[in-house]
């Protein structure tokens, strides 16, 4: 079986609908999580090493083999891509402040952004974006939000230690020339 081993995980990894964990593999073939680790890795070593138009992704603990960043944009120009959730500029906005803040509550996320958020958080909830993370220990035991790891898969990265710093997200949105003061921030939200 050893031969037949590495080809079995990359039918998996490619045959999974999401990432999954080299606990589950080990789990449903009966196998030790060190050796369906050691072939994850060598499988991805494989097609770096080689020119292939696929890659095993690491996804907040799950594999699933992916097409290689280097061909998207060739890929799109062939296929016809499946249509990806559209998300509003609020919607866009909330999510950045939930991934960065999170746990967060709708009284927080309402008051860095300064309008109402619960429209904005039933979408993202929809599109398992973000999901109820607990209830915060105050008064009126308040929802926190977090990301899941639909929204790792949606935006390409591993975990959320991948995100940009905000200093640079910061810096990136304003204009060239501006100062990046908090409260012309603010006041600019607020215009």
């Amino acid at each position: 079986m050893d031969n037949k081993l590495q080809p079995l995980i990359e039918a998996v990894l490619f045959s999974a609908r999401e990432p999954i964990s080299a606990d589950r593999i080990a789990e449903e073939l009966n196998l030790d999580k060190n050796r369906v680790l050691e072939e994850i890795d060598s499988l991805a070593e494989h097609y770096r090493r080689e020119e292939h138009g696929l890659r095993v992704q690491e996804f907040s603990g799950g594999y699933l083999l992916s097409t290689s960043e280097e061909l998207t944009g060739r890929l799109e120009e062939v296929l016809t891509r499946q249509r990806r959730v559209s998300l509003s500029e609020a919607a866009r906005e909330t999510l950045a402040i939930i991934a960065y803040f999170q746990p967060i509550t709708r009284s927080e996320i309402e008051e860095i952004r300064g309008v109402s958020a619960e429209a904005t958080l039933n979408t993202l909830q929809k599109h398992d974006l973000i999901s109820e993370q607990g209830r915060r220990e105050s008064p009126g035991r308040p929802i926190e939000y977090g990301t899941t790891d639909s929204f790792l898969y949606y935006f390409g990265i591993s975990d959320l230690s991948r995100l940009p710093r905000r200093e640079e997200v910061r810096e990136k949105m304003l204009e060239p020339g501006e100062k990046s003061d908090p409260t012309s921030e603010q006041q600019q939200e607020g215009s």
